[in-house]
């Protein structure tokens, strides 16, 4: 039996671009440049890929799917700063006005690693929250922080399906 030989530097940096992403992270969220923590992020950078073993899809993407990845990622952060200042002034005005609901969100997307990015992105958007996926009926479950009636989980399904699903499968494809 021949067992392959990885390369020692796609040993050492399988990923390289979650090793930058890994260190650079580090790196804000210390908020110092010292030598230390450039050691420490460094360290992190290069020891937690090959740590995890299998090295996620994500890591992996072709570049030139790049522009779509910004899209996505510009649709998130202008979805983040509107359901902010929506969440807030609902919040402080009309409180009692506010309908919570978990509803379901059928999914055309069943890989493990994709329904997890797109959980991560629902919850990372205000207002809604990622509750739990059911691998056999294909859907999620997202909890909505005002969700008065059908047509307004249809309208919170429909903008889960075309702003952030059908995106990331394409980075992902």
């Amino acid at each position: 039996m021949t067992r392959t030989r990885r390369p020692w530097r796609q040993a050492l940096l399988p990923a390289p671009a979650l090793s930058l992403l890994l260190a650079a992270s580090w790196l804000l969220l210390a908020q110092s440049l010292s030598l230390g923590q450039g050691l420490l992020a460094l360290v992190l950078g290069l020891a937690l890929p090959p740590a995890c073993g299998v090295v996620p899809a994500t890591a992996r993407t072709r570049w030139r799917r790049l522009p779509a990845a910004l899209r996505l990622s510009w649709t998130v952060l202008c979805d983040i700063v509107r359901g902010s200042v929506e969440v807030g002034l609902r919040a402080l005005l009309r409180p009692s006005g506010i309908v919570p609901r978990d509803i379901d969100v059928p999914l055309h997307e069943q890989d493990p690693a994709r329904v997890t990015l797109l959980a991560m992105i629902v919850s990372l958007t205000p207002g809604t929250l990622a509750a739990g996926h059911d691998a056999r009926a294909g859907t999620m479950r997202v909890h909505v922080f005002h969700c008065p009636d059908d047509a307004a989980a249809a309208a919170v399904a429909g903008t889960i399906r075309h702003r952030y699903e059908m995106p990331l499968a394409e980075i992902l494809s």
